[in-house]
């Protein structure tokens, strides 16, 4: 009854709506009250992965007792603990992001675990084979290998028992797979490295290694920078957000930073503004044979230090920096820090 009705169909008679049958629910008043006591929606229920795929890691069992590290630490940087008198075997010691590709990881009954080892545990716990490729398991091992080590390293009185164990690495593991591959979360530098986020978006990245640029390497077509990244005299880094690492080339500033030291493997820094090379280009994922032709330009004014226990990966706003940090051969600055002294009324002149 009433309603709009368009003046091309006027005249024309309306049909009946048609309405679904009760069913046996009963009335409206018996719906609503069978709606009111059905459970409740939890929070991982709307984000569980597709049929098919089980899930085989929580992402929010720790949410509840996660402390931040530095609480966790008794607020004490790696460089600022008490000697310890629990003993750190020299292969932890001694262990790159390089070496740990080849680690095998005790499993405390005596034996051993690679990358395969662990490939086989991640099928055995639930994950799914054809979505589970073993470059992605080598890297991944990689990476939590190198992660714990250093953690363990640094505060070797907490976190010398367990931490370096083939369960601790598998559940770090699990947790990878459910979040990239069946979350589809996908960390900043794959999403970088594919093209899908600019690479001048922030993020804090930690220096997994330092390496001289190949001979025979270009700076890129289509970029006039080629003279501050010369290949014979500009360092090479690599930068991880703790799931990929990914080439960068230094310029002159910050290669005098990595030669005096002060820019070294382990610190964790803050990019923004950053530039990927060669800027034309088709979009590839990091564990890719053409991933080694892209490389990030690093200027001096696009890095910042950042702090020991800051979290790796994108961040949600580009932070400020102060104009007295400001170089003039340091590329371009994304946000600056000034303070306004004074501000003059508007002048003009009647002529």
């Amino acid at each position: 009854k009433g309603g709009f009705q368009s003046p091309m169909l006027a005249g024309v008679p309306r049909l009946p709506v048609p309405r679904p049958p009760a069913s046996g629910l009963g009335d409206r008043n018996t719906q609503i009250n069978a709606q009111s006591n059905a459970p409740a929606i939890r929070r991982g229920d709307a984000k569980k992965p597709l049929v098919g795929t089980p899930s085989v890691h929580d992402l929010f069992s720790g949410n509840k007792n996660r402390v931040p590290m530095h609480a966790f630490f008794s607020g004490l940087a790696p460089h600022e603990r008490t000697p310890s008198a629990h003993s750190v075997s020299p292969q932890i010691w001694a262990m790159t992001s390089d070496t740990a590709v080849g680690w095998r990881v005790p499993d405390g009954t005596g034996g051993v675990v690679g990358s395969g080892g662990f490939h086989k545990r991640m099928l055995t716990a639930g994950c799914v084979a054809r979505l589970l490729d073993m470059d992605w398991v080598v890297n991944a091992v990689r990476f939590v290998v190198w992660h714990h080590s250093c953690v363990t390293r640094s505060f070797p009185s907490q976190l010398t028992q367990g931490l370096l164990t083939a369960d601790a690495v598998t559940q770090r593991l699990l947790y990878k797979y459910e979040r990239e591959i069946l979350g589809a979360k996908r960390p900043w530098t794959r999403r970088v490295w594919e093209r899908d986020t600019p690479s001048s978006a922030p993020a804090v990245l930690v220096v997994s290694a330092v390496r001289r640029v190949p001979t025979g390497t270009s700076a890129g077509s289509g970029t006039s920078v080629t003279g501050d990244f010369d290949e014979r005299t500009c360092v090479e880094l690599e930068l991880s957000d703790g799931w990929y690492g990914v080439a960068a080339r230094c310029d002159k500033t910050l290669t005098d930073l990595v030669k005096r030291g002060a820019l070294r493997v382990g610190q964790k820094i803050l990019v923004q503004g950053l530039e990927l090379m060669p800027k034309e280009g088709e979009p590839v994922g990091p564990l890719a044979t053409d991933a080694d032709d892209l490389w990030l330009a690093l200027r001096a004014n696009q890095v910042r230090p950042a702090p020991w226990d800051a979290k790796l990966g994108s961040l949600k706003k580009t932070v400020a920096v102060p104009l007295r940090n400001v170089t003039p051969d340091g590329g371009l600055v994304s946000k600056l820090l000034v303070f306004v002294e004074r501000v003059y009324p508007p002048i003009w002149i009647e002529n």
